[in-house]
């Protein structure tokens, strides 16, 4: 089930009328429905996601109700060593064997070169989710939820449950056991950000996987422009369709008087890689910085050498987070280097020459950084969207190869560029100028308006069968 079919509406419209009928049995309505929601996949899914749930209540309640510092790291470890054992199980069993095949090759033969097993939609989300709960209750950020359902519900929670955001238990955990009362502006809000999010996903990134999608699948026989092209469009169809998700599970949370974290700041329009992952997936950003980067010594200024190998390593495990797969762990520690090498030049040059202070904040070089920020992207992309290695290669290959730019376009290249800017350029706006929280503030002859050209923009323009989100695969 997912927010684009009919399924989701039936189950979201039933949702709301209960909860309105039944003030009183909320909690278990919304439990109910995320369960409904996410065995939808997989009846079997929901009883990992329940053991991840009772694991993490008690270990919590464990902590808390013992002084002794070994009692609580047993409690501690359990939830850490049951929540990653069972997405490493799922999630990089296959990737561990074909390794140790690969490098073992005919020692390896007695076991087996895979397992039959299908990823749970969304466990590196819920897991990390749960998980941070457990740990923060150790360091004694937070007081362990007493009731069972309302903390079920926030592993559970159907609306972020499978892409996120990865809400913090001190977050959500309160708009769970009193929800933030509910009006006509409320709900104007939550259809809003539903609507806004299915303009995103099936018109606009839908088209670009379609347009961009056939050439990498045909990389070997490309030039460098379409390639150059076809990165570009999957890094902006990445961005809006995760972003369309966060949207519609926004609007769907508002809906229940519950408000789920922001998970995006303009990434498009980031100048630095620094400021892309500071607006890129922040739940997880964030999520990774306390939870892997600090504890490890990352922000140490006196020692760069280490700060950049935390740094390389801390990226490295946010690609593998994204996937089993060698091209994910490329892509994670590519974004480490681009990093790093940002690190050394703001705390080398940036702060020794006040002229490179000046020049970075001058408009030229703003937009210099802006390009140089989305060119880097698109490169990761060749990593990111390729099925291997060789073919991610072969695509960075061609952007460094005069011959492969010397190759006639085989893509409409004007056209494409020219629809790629202006969704740049819409992003910018409406998140600088005219942010969408500020329409409901709108007469309402203009957000009457407003809806009706998203609502003809979907009549017009959603493609006709719709792709299934991007990050739910992660």
């Amino acid at each position: 089930m997912t927010f684009v079919c009919l399924e989701f509406a039936v189950l979201l419209g039933v949702s709301l009328i209960l909860v309105r009928a039944l003030p009183r049995f909320r909690t278990a309505v919304l439990l109910l429905a995320s369960y409904v929601f996410y065995a939808y996949w997989n009846p079997w899914y929901a009883l990992l996601i329940a053991f991840s749930t009772a694991i993490d209540y008690g270990a919590a309640r464990w902590i808390a109700a013992h002084d002794r510092p070994r009692d609580r790291r047993l409690a501690l470890w359990i939830s850490v060593a049951a929540n990653l054992g069972m997405l490493g199980y799922f999630k990089y069993t296959n990737f561990g064997l074909h390794i140790i095949h690969d490098l073992l090759g005919e020692a390896a033969s007695p076991l087996p070169s895979a397992l039959d097993l299908i990823l749970p939609v969304g466990i590196s989300f819920y897991t990390f989710q749960s998980m941070a709960y457990t740990i923060d209750v150790y360091r004694g950020r937070i007081a362990p939820e007493r009731n069972p359902a309302v903390f079920a519900l926030f592993v559970s929670f159907f609306p972020q449950l499978v892409a996120g955001p990865i809400e913090r238990a001190d977050h959500l955990l309160p708009q769970l056991r009193v929800p933030a009362p509910s009006d006509s502006g409320h709900f104007e809000e939550g259809l809003r950000l539903l609507l806004w999010g299915l303009v995103k996903k099936l018109v606009v990134a839908d088209r670009l996987v379609l347009a961009a999608m056939p050439v990498f699948e045909t990389a070997p026989t490309r030039g460098a422009a379409d390639l150059l092209y076809a990165a570009l469009a999957l890094f902006t169809m990445l961005y809006f369709d995760f972003s369309a998700y966060t949207d519609m599970a926004r609007g769907t949370a508002v809906l229940f008087g519950v408000r789920l974290s922001e998970n995006f700041r303009l990434p498009l329009a980031a100048t630095s890689i620094a400021a892309f992952w500071r607006g890129w997936h922040i739940t997880l950003s964030t999520w990774v910085r306390d939870y892997v980067f600090l504890p490890l010594g990352g922000t140490n200024p006196r020692n760069l050498p280490r700060q950049a190998l935390v740094t390389l390593l801390t990226m490295g495990l946010v690609g593998l987070w994204h996937g089993a797969n060698w091209t994910y762990v490329a892509w994670g520690l590519l974004h480490g280097v681009f990093m790093v090498i940002y690190l050394l030049w703001f705390m080398g040059i940036r702060r020794r020459f006040r002229r490179a202070s000046r020049i970075a904040r001058h408009p030229a070089g703003a937009f210099t950084g802006w390009a140089l920020t989305m060119a880097l992207h698109a490169v990761g992309m060749a990593l990111f969207f390729s099925p291997d290695l060789s073919q991610a290669f072969h695509i960075l290959r061609s952007f460094v190869s005069p011959t492969a730019w010397m190759a006639p376009p085989r893509e409409p290249l004007g056209a494409g560029f020219a629809i790629l800017i202006v969704l740049w350029l819409i992003h910018a706006r409406m998140g600088t100028r005219f942010p969408l929280e500020r329409i409901g503030d709108q007469s309402v002859v203009w957000r009457a308006l407003f809806y009706a050209g998203l609502l003809l923009a979907l009549a017009l323009f959603a493609v006709p069968r719709s792709h299934t989100f991007v990050y739910f695969q992660f």
